[in-house]
């Protein structure tokens, strides 16, 4: 528990909150740039820098937190709280807990205190179109059959039988007569069936869309 209360501790001394970041006690000619999704405060802002002092107290005469109305260091600034025309380095705009705001002049270190800056968030991802195909599948089926008739051969005889007879001598004759038919048929029967199947599809278009709050 000790541990933890040790890390806090040193997290308020290094203004490490997540909200805003110690920089350093900065005179008006040093660096006052903040590091990556941070920027100087604005007046209205103390609340957002006051646990990022380094250490250090701050009074409403001489030390105070810079600030900037458009989040970077006024590098034109002259002029200061206890020296009006002085403009020797250039001047920090500064604010204080009471919430009031003036100018330190720039040979005297204020604190350089940056806030936190989300990034922005990512742009939605473009619409996405989806589009099913239409399926046509047709079957076609041929059935051919095939039937011959077998070959009838029909055979007829006709016999006759004459007899003649005289008083003197007789005779005998037999007529025969044979007829042959053939008979024979060959019918061809074909089938067609077509069957037609036909999924139908539709095109949907849709827009995914993200918001950050």
């Amino acid at each position: 528990m000790q541990v933890i209360w040790i890390i806090l501790a040193s997290w308020a001394l290094l203004g490490v909150d997540g909200s805003c970041t110690y920089m350093g006690l900065k005179t008006g000619f040093e660096d006052w740039s903040c590091p990556a999704n941070y920027r100087l405060p604005q007046a209205h802002e103390y609340n957002l820098v006051s646990s990022c002092t380094g250490g250090h107290s701050t009074n409403s005469w001489r030390l105070g937190f810079g600030y900037s109305p458009t989040g970077v260091f006024e590098t034109h600034h002259c002029g200061c709280n206890w020296n009006p025309s002085w403009c020797g380095y250039p001047s920090i705009l500064t604010m204080w807990s009471g919430g009031s705001t003036g100018s330190g002049c720039g040979d005297f270190g204020q604190i350089h205190a940056c806030v936190y800056v989300p990034p922005p968030a990512p742009p939605p991802p473009p619409p996405t179109t989806i589009t099913a195909t239409t399926v046509t599948v047709t079957t076609v089926t041929v059935t051919s059959k095939t039937v011959t008739a077998t070959s009838t051969t029909l055979t007829t005889t006709i016999s006759r039988t004459y007899t003649s007879s005289s008083t003197t001598s007789s005779s005998t004759y037999t007529n025969t007569t044979t007829s042959t038919s053939t008979a024979s048929s060959t019918y061809t029967d074909t089938n067609t069936s077509t069957s037609s199947t036909t999924s139908t599809s539709s095109s949907t278009t849709y827009t995914t869309t993200s918001s950050t709050t």
